[in-house]
């Protein structure tokens, strides 16, 4: 029983106890197999992400965060349009960036932002460099990660 009442408080500590989050729409059954395509899933997916708030382990009073920023809502197309009009659009550049990484085309995503490294001394450039060392962790190919490395090295010094 005490190991109950233990597991329990862990539970409502880590706050996956909390009603707020049971909405049905992120319910396993909820969830349909289909045909669609990546743009199709990611905007599913971007459709759901206020409703997962994620919480900074290391800074708890900070505000929870949804995930949107980490789902792209634009077309390939689009983003390169908005990007030919205007090399210094960062919203386009990391949005683009994230659909080529959910693609799996590590290296161009972390083309995209270097270019963002390269043409911003400001926030922009700060946001690029996390992003991309968060992204260092999950691309598989080690030989992309050291050159990203390399050249965000580079770049900022």
């Amino acid at each position: 029983m005490a190991a109950q009442a233990l597991l329990d408080a862990l539970i409502a500590d880590l706050g996956t106890a909390r009603p707020e989050r049971d909405d049905p729409r992120l319910r396993p059954e909820s969830a349909r197999l289909d045909d669609r395509d990546t743009v199709q899933l990611l905007a599913a997916l971007r459709s759901l992400a206020p409703l997962i708030c994620h919480h900074d382990a290391d800074a708890p009073a900070a505000p929870p965060g949804d995930w949107r920023a980490f789902f792209p809502a634009g077309d390939e197309a689009a983003l390169r349009a908005r990007l030919a009009a205007d090399a210094r659009d960062f919203a386009a550049r990391f949005e683009l960036a994230a659909l080529l990484a959910h693609r799996g085309s590590f290296a161009a995503a972390f083309d995209e932002l270097l270019e963002v490294v390269l043409r911003d001394k400001g926030e922009q450039r700060e946001a690029a460099r996390v992003r991309m060392v968060e992204w260092f962790t999950l691309c598989t190919d080690s030989a992309v990660v050291d050159k990203a490395r390399r050249r965000l090295a580079m770049y900022l010094n």
